[in-house]
């Protein structure tokens, strides 16, 4: 997206998107929702209290009556998507030619490859709990035999990268080895290695050295990886030292 985008009018109340706790104020905002999380929206998302919204807050009741009629007639989503885009024009065709295709196939996926997407795009705006609730989720379902077993393995390697983020390593190294005996990678393994050095756990990697025959090459990637990880950490903690001693001293001369 290039260039100065205008907004119409702004709304003095927001109308708040509960999928990603974000307020908005204007139809621009509502288009820039749906053309980047375009996964989480539903036929929910388009509701009465939205076409409400457009035609009061936002004094747009020509595009509110469409929708309201779209609604009604359960028109498919990418149709009502579609619809605020050209309204608001805030995208241009080369933006609409990207994101139509996506638009297309949604609704024609499975159940469990929507949930994914929709636990992708939590994932990206940082909602990570809503996101591994979601993955739990898919594996509770019963298996599509239609996807493949490198889908499912994603589940658990997300999950794991979940974990990690909130420090809980055991469960994270768990998540990757379930990802790497349904689907054998090494992007899987060296994730399952790093959870072993970062928990100094010798034993555990012993332990996956000899079930999985585990290459030096490998070893010697991670071992390299770890020290950067490690160094970079340690970079982060002086800075942040340095920055807490600097503030501690200003504190200190304004004392004075």
């Amino acid at each position: 997206m290039g260039g100065l985008r205008v907004c119409s009018k702004q709304a003095r109340m927001p109308y708040h998107i509960s999928e990603i706790d974000l307020n908005v104020y204007s139809l621009e905002e509502i288009c820039y929702f749906l053309y980047n999380h375009i996964y989480l929206v539903e036929k929910s998302f388009f509701n009465d209290s939205l076409v409400s919204y457009i035609e009061h807050d936002l004094a747009r009741p020509s595009l509110a009556q469409k929708l309201k009629q779209m609604i009604g007639a359960k028109y498919p989503v990418e149709d009502m998507v579609m619809l605020i885009f050209n309204e608001t024009m805030y995208y241009d065709e080369h933006e609409i030619e990207k994101i139509k295709p996506i638009l297309g196939t949604i609704e024609k996926k499975g159940v469990h490859e929507r949930l994914q997407m929709k636990a992708e795009s939590f994932y990206k705006v940082g909602k990570y709990e809503k996101a591994l609730s979601i993955y739990f989720s898919i594996l509770m379902m019963q298996m599509d035999m239609s996807l493949t077993t490198k889908f499912y393995a994603d589940i658990y390697y997300a999950i794991g990268t979940i974990y990690g983020k909130f420090f809980v390593y055991d469960m994270a190294g768990k998540a990757f080895k379930s990802a790497f005996d349904l689907y054998p990678n090494n992007l899987y393994l060296k994730n399952m290695i790093m959870i072993c050095l970062i928990e100094n756990d010798d034993e555990v990697l012993l332990n996956l050295i000899r079930k999985y025959n585990i290459s030096d090459e490998i070893l010697k990637e991670c071992k390299n990886d770890y020290a950067i990880l490690s160094e970079n950490a340690k970079k982060n903690e002086e800075i942040h030292e340095n920055l807490e001693n600097m503030k501690l001293e200003y504190v200190e001369m304004l004392e004075a």
